[in-house]
């Protein structure tokens, strides 16, 4: 498992402070993995490591990807039928053996459809379990964020539970985005699951007219809350964000 928390350790906590909030439960399973050696490196296909997101227009597939030092970017690759989508991770691997590889990327990679997915179903072509694909107009996101603010595709997928050769099946499904703000190490993540989870001890807050949950820790503030459908934690690891201006941004989470 590459670990990118040396990299990004505040936003390895915050990530942290979001799933452990939720109690959000991830299943790890085997992942089959087809081999070739290529003249550039050793070519594999893996399965797709985390939830799948669909665009608006549901012709854009992302999914949170990592990889090692020794790895190429991988590619999110889609091969389309009338029934349904195939999709996988290609990557390339300049390892040698007994070599040791650092400095893991994790991102968000996507990929594009010639035709809106639709109600064609969406398999993993490695293997072969449907994946249940979260539809943009079902994820929420903060309409208010303070000045200087936005989202980015760089994921923390250590906390998440991913892992090389391994599938993280999310059910409840799971999504979680980072903003990072002009001050270094200045970061609101929010993380979306859907259903109910158990909410940790806590000062009780309300969000939107819903009962939720504040925890503190230093800098970092998280609020817990659950809209009915889903269950939300924001994390405010800024210590310049007021306390009013955290609900001010749980307040504006919509779809």
């Amino acid at each position: 498992m590459v670990d990118t928390s040396a990299s990004h350790p505040r936003r390895t906590r915050a990530r942290t402070a979001a799933v452990a909030a939720i109690a959000a439960g991830v299943v790890l399973a085997g992942a089959g993995t087809a081999w070739v050696i290529g003249h550039q490196g050793v070519e594999s296909s893996t399965a797709v490591p985390g939830a799948v997101l669909v665009s608006r227009d549901g012709r854009t597939l992302t999914s949170p990807v990592e990889w090692t030092g020794c790895e190429d970017q991988p590619k999110l690759v889609a091969h389309e039928s009338g029934t349904s989508v195939l999709l996988k991770v290609e990557r390339v691997d300049h390892s040698h053996p007994n070599q040791a590889c650092d400095n893991g990327q994790a991102r968000q990679l996507s990929t594009t459809l010639d035709s809106p997915l639709g109600s064609r179903r969406l398999v993993d072509a490695v293997d072969g379990h449907n994946i249940r694909p979260l539809r943009a107009n079902e994820v929420a996101a903060p309409h208010y964020l303070p000045a200087g603010y936005k989202p980015t595709d760089v994921i923390d997928t250590v906390t998440l539970g991913f892992g090389n050769s391994t599938t993280s099946v999310f059910d409840p499904a799971i999504w979680s985005q980072d903003y990072e703000g002009t001050t270094p190490g200045a970061l609101v993540t929010l993380t979306q699951v859907s259903g109910r989870t158990q909410n940790q001890s806590g000062t009780p807050v309300t969000v939107n007219g819903h009962p939720g949950i504040r925890n503190e820790a230093g800098a970092t503030i998280t609020l817990t809350w659950f809209d009915g459908t889903d269950t939300f934690a924001l994390v405010c690891a800024d210590s310049r964000i007021s306390d009013s201006d955290v609900l001010r941004i749980a307040d504006s989470v919509h779809a």
